[in-house]
């Protein structure tokens, strides 16, 4: 990675909120990070090969949680799940009784697209888990994976992102993990509003996504005035543009 490390992505997220009188940090974590040894299970039982790139994040942090609320209300959220628990489904059940639902034949082609999923970052305090970023993995390849993400919500919308997961930490230092944030970063390109089954099992349009980053663009600059939010307006505009 070119720019920023992980822990240290994480230490100045945590210097910046304890330096805002404005917000109440609710919890943190400790930084440490996965050992090669921590690859062995997923890569030789479940194939499970993470790229180079996403391994030099997870031998710098393995997995955080950090949680701040503004005004009395969760305002932010870090829930990065560690090697074990996004590679051995620690959070499968979030798709379980979803997957029951499903008996068409369309519905079978999205439990075998579920199949491919994993959670990484989990929102359980700012939207009780019902929102959180995923992996989609290809499955039964050895080869190593830089998998695309989506930011999946289990009660609505599920929008594929432009960011790849080193691209998603260089976020996180930007945002200090303020509820919603990966909306910003819908990639329109994937989204097929007008295919019937995307509207059905994925989205219709981009209207969910507004207040998240109508919240976020109100919010911010008055939390952290030296920041230059100009790059997430230009991204707000694009995405509302699509609706």
């Amino acid at each position: 990675m070119d720019k920023q490390k992980p822990d240290r992505i994480v230490r100045k997220i945590i210097d910046d909120l304890k330096n805002n009188k404005a917000i109440k940090i609710d919890k943190t974590s400790e930084v440490f990070g996965a050992i090669d040894d921590d690859f062995s299970y997923p890569e030789e039982e479940l194939g499970i090969v993470f790229s180079s790139d996403i391994k030099s994040v997870y031998k710098a942090v393995n997995g955080v949680n950090i949680s701040w609320k503004y005004e009395d209300k969760f305002y932010g959220e870090i829930n990065m799940l560690g090697v074990a628990a996004v590679t051995q489904g620690f959070y499968d059940d979030f798709w379980k009784d979803e997957r029951k639902k499903k008996k068409a034949k369309d519905d079978k082609t999205f439990y075998e697209f579920c199949r491919s999923l994993n959670s990484l970052d989990v929102f359980e305090d700012t939207f009780d888990g019902t929102l959180r970023t995923v992996f989609q993995f290809q499955p039964d390849t050895k080869e190593p994976q830089n998998p695309p993400l989506w930011l999946w919500n289990l009660a609505g919308e599920k929008y594929p992102l432009s960011l790849d997961f080193t691209q998603y930490w260089q976020m996180l230092a930007k945002t200090r993990g303020f509820a919603g944030w990966p909306y910003f970063f819908i990639d329109l390109r994937k989204c097929r509003f007008e295919d019937a089954f995307f509207k059905k099992y994925f989205s219709q349009s981009t209207a969910d996504a507004l207040p998240f980053m109508e919240k976020f663009l109100k919010t911010m600059p008055v939390l952290f005035p030296q920041d230059d939010f100009t790059e997430f307006e230009a991204l707000y505009r694009t995405i509302a543009a699509a609706k």
